[in-house]
């Protein structure tokens, strides 16, 4: 508008919950513009339901990996069982599920493997959401904290790219990819306050009040490409 102000309308909003809504402007040959406030949207049809399965599998312990993956491999077992007392197809057909069964159950340790391996926050904490929406005073202070400590390992796009990071095995996070996967607010907190196991990662609970965090926390989510 003339006013410099902006408006949008349409039907994004269509689902109900706590919307985090974050407004990018390009500015060519200049860095992007950010900001961000958040919205609580319900309906009467869905105020006072149980929560979601989504909601319900941190406060079990349980990262969706972890979920799909026990998943994957109970039904591998079961399709193993069933076929072993089944007497109602032949031969080939049971070999067929056997197999089927196998390779279901190995897909599923597989993938459990590999979720334990990456570092799981406490259920508690990976339910935090930062209480700071991502708006122009939140940024600023989170690029300063990331101008100073993060961007020689993880690089001024966040790429994991830093002078320091090129040296490092494993190297950094590329937060483009990292962040995109979906790792909650929680979970970054964690990291950030605790540092990540196996890795150059370091404790910054000590040397970062819990303010700071979350705002460089605010500040690092705009590395996400804005497609995903």
């Amino acid at each position: 508008r003339e006013d410099g102000g902006y408006g949008a309308v349409g039907s994004n909003l269509s689902t109900d919950g706590d919307w985090q809504i974050e407004a990018v402007v390009r500015r060519r040959g200049r860095e992007d513009a950010r900001t961000g406030f958040r919205a609580e949207l319900a309906s009467a049809e869905t105020a006072g339901q149980p929560p979601t399965l989504d909601a319900l599998v941190p406060a079990i312990g349980l990262s969706p990996q972890r979920v799909t993956a026990i998943g994957l491999m109970a039904l591998g077992l079961a399709l193993f069982f069933w076929i072993s007392r089944s007497r109602r197809v032949d031969r080939r057909e049971r070999l067929m599920i056997y197999s089927t069964s196998i390779a279901v159950a190995v897909i599923g340790v597989v993938l459990y493997s590999r979720a334990i391996a990456a570092p799981v926050a406490p259920p508690d904490i990976r339910s935090l959401r930062s209480p700071f929406p991502p708006d122009a005073a939140s940024l600023a202070q989170g690029k300063g904290i990331y101008d100073q400590l993060c961007v020689a390992c993880h690089g001024p796009s966040g790429r994991g790219d830093g002078p320091l990071g090129r040296t490092l095995r494993p190297r950094p996070a590329d937060f483009r990819v990292h962040l995109a996967a979906g790792h909650t607010d929680g979970e970054l907190f964690n990291w950030v306050t605790n540092g990540v196991p196996e890795t150059a990662m370091p404790a910054y609970g000590e040397q970062l009040s819990e303010t700071d965090r979350w705002h460089v926390i605010n500040y690092i989510r705009g590395f996400i490409p804005q497609d995903q």
